[in-house]
């Protein structure tokens, strides 16, 4: 998801492959591509795919549902010729050029993910154009020389193939001074439109010069920023690298308008993803949004800067559709900007919408792992298992190395009430990260497994912030010694996790993910009181009073506190009203299925939830 990640760096990848595995990938992939041509399919063929827009709408967007297709071109990363460590340099050249397609009309560009992601090895030009559903293939080559006065030569050059015949149809060397590294940017773009010969616009968000910033230590640390951003996939420590390397280049040109663009994203990314909701982290996101407005008004990357601060920092959720609509209008085939739009809809409750942006964005850029992690979460919310399995073993398919195209398809599994199915898919996860340490600790205590349960809860950080419920693994561990010596035995556990929470709840007292942890503890531990008043307040802290799908995640943790204390009927009335609608934190079939809330289960307290109708 936009928001599944982990804080921590990972430990080296387990070893890959079981045989089982194998079998697994070879059974599915057929499935999968029957799937990947029919969102395509959907996209190219009906303007269903995309969610209804008024005619105010239009108005305000400049964009309306389409059901011509357009030409579509992937943009492969351009092999690094010069130094080992120039590999940033050849990505952040491939990723201009894309983004600058993707800001012409009439013209389809796959994203850089899938892009990325995509195996090429010994595959044709016809195979990768129905892979990929593409019209044209664009890669290339980039050579950065230094020279001893201090100046530099870059050399890039770019080839253009039609796919579906593996015709090459344009190829040029550009080796110019480094200085003009935007021109030839803008060229390439402008010349593969040209050969491609649709009709194609130059975007109203175009650079009037191409030059972004025309001092070029600033560009270079961009462009590491940004590959550090991608590398991260969201996790703290590239992030606060990314952040220092933004700052270091602004520091050198205060007007590099897409830099101050960037770093508003970040600062509101640790927001948004829980590492640091202070009101100071706001506020740098708020003023570098509002710098890149200052600079460029009315661009692309300024709309999507106020847009992630209204959504990521602020959860205004009206706010940031509004301005990733106009930032969508100036880009129209912007993977990034549909994904976001889809975003904002889930998080407002509108999972059906949300899901056709997704599925917009899918047609778009079909091999693209992190949209078929996200459709599959949003079929999970909508109770689409099946379908939802099989985007999360896309994922899967798409990106071997990312654990949480792992996690999604295990969660599924949970949620569909095949729990030892859950649990054993545990053993696939590539690597190991705190959020996934904390998933096999919770499926463990759901099917009474306290070797696999006490092992995983010993690997979990004693307290780590997460987007919909933070961690715990003091609770995680006090949970298992319940199970294994019976409550009485685990309550020093238990109130070690309570002083815990407790530390953490006085520092974000407005925040509901702890108030919710510490009040489950308090639950298990016996001071009903107090734990159901705060899950019950929780319901009215930051995110969840904004957010609808973290409010599902808070009613769930309530329903737990109830049970923990005995109030029985209320819970179960809230449970079953939980399981009728729309969400993915808990289920009919899972609660049938888990042995934890079966009849002789050994924490009694949650028998009761297989003995009422659900």
């Amino acid at each position: 998801r936009e928001d599944s990640t982990s804080t921590l760096i990972t430990p080296p990848a387990k070893p890959k492959s079981t045989g089982t595995r194998r079998m697994f990938f070879a059974v599915t992939a057929i499935v999968l591509i029957s799937v990947t041509a029919l969102v395509i399919s959907r996209h190219r063929t009906s303007d269903l795919t995309s969610p209804a827009v008024t005619g105010n709408e239009q108005a305000a967007t400049g964009t309306q549902p389409t059901a011509v297709a357009s030409p579509t071109i992937v943009v492969f990363p351009f092999e690094n010729r010069g130094e080992a460590d120039d590999t940033y340099f050849a990505d952040g050249i491939t990723d201009e050029i894309a983004t600058r397609l993707v800001g012409m009309e009439g013209l389809s560009v796959l994203s850089r993910s899938s892009a990325r992601n995509y195996d090429r090895t010994g595959k044709s030009t016809q195979q990768i154009a129905t892979d990929l559903g593409v019209d044209y293939v664009l890669e290339g080559s980039v050579r950065w020389q230094r020279r001893s006065d201090g100046d530099s030569q870059v050399r890039v050059s770019p080839v253009l193939v039609h796919a579906p015949q593996d015709v090459q149809v344009w190829a040029e060397s550009y080796d110019r001074d480094m200085s003009e590294i935007f021109a030839i940017q803008t060229e390439i773009a402008s010349a593969v439109a040209t050969q491609i010969g649709a009709a194609i616009a130059p975007s109203q968000d175009a650079q009037p010069d191409g030059a972004p910033t025309r001092d070029m230590e600033a560009y270079h640390l961009f462009l590491r920023a940004r590959q550090a951003i991608d590398k991260g996939q969201l996790l703290l420590d590239e992030w606060s690298v990314a952040r220092t390397l933004l700052i270091n280049a602004l520091e050198k040109d205060p007007t590099y308008a897409v830099a101050w663009a960037y770093l508003a994203r970040v600062e509101a990314g640790f927001c948004h993803f829980n590492w640091d909701r202070s009101e100071e982290r706001l506020g740098a996101a708020r003023r570098a949004a509002a710098r890149a407005r200052e600079l460029t008004p009315g661009s692309a990357d300024e709309h999507l800067a106020h847009g992630y601060v209204y959504y990521w920092g602020e959860k205004r959720f009206a706010e940031a559709t509004r301005e990733f609509e106009a930032a969508l209008a100036l880009r129209p085939a912007d993977v990034e900007t549909m994904e976001a739009l889809g975003f904002v809809a889930r998080r407002e409750g509108n999972y059906e919408k949300a899901l056709q942006w997704l599925e917009r964005a899918a047609g778009a850029s079909p091999s693209d792992w992190r949209l078929a992690f996200n459709m599959s979460e949003t079929l999970l919310i909508l109770r689409r298992y099946e379908e939802a399995l099989l985007m999360a073993d896309r994922a899967v398919k798409f990106d071997p190395g990312a654990p949480a195209g792992y996690s999604q398809r295990a969660q599924v599994l949970a949620n569909m009430g095949r729990v030892h199915q859950a649990l054993e898919a545990v053993d696939e996860f590539p690597r190991e990260t705190t959020t996934t340490s904390n998933f096999t600790a919770h499926m463990a205590l759901a099917m009474l497994d306290t070797d696999v349960g006490m092992a995983a809860a010993a690997r979990t950080a004693d307290y780590e912030p997460e987007q919909f419920r933070d961690i715990s693994g003091l609770l995680n561990r006090a949970y298992m010694q319940w199970l294994k010596d019976g409550r009485e035995a685990a309550q020093p556990a238990f109130q070690r996790a309570i002083e815990s929470l407790r530390s953490v709840v006085a520092e974000k007292s407005q925040e509901s993910n702890p108030a919710s942890l510490l009040a489950e503890a308090l639950a298990a531990a016996g001071d009903c009181d107090e734990a159901i008043a705060m899950a019950k307040s929780a319901l009215d802290l930051y995110p969840a009073n904004r957010d609808m799908w973290v409010r599902e995640t808070r009613t769930w943790d309530l329903g737990r506190v109830l049970l923990l204390c005995g109030r029985t009927q209320e819970a179960q009335a809230l449970l079953r009203a939980l399981c009728e609608r729309p969400g993915s934190s808990v289920s009919r079939e899972f609660l049938r299925a888990a042995p934890l809330y079966q009849r002789h289960s050994p924490i009694p307290q949650f028998a009761v939830v297989a003995d009422f109708e659900l």
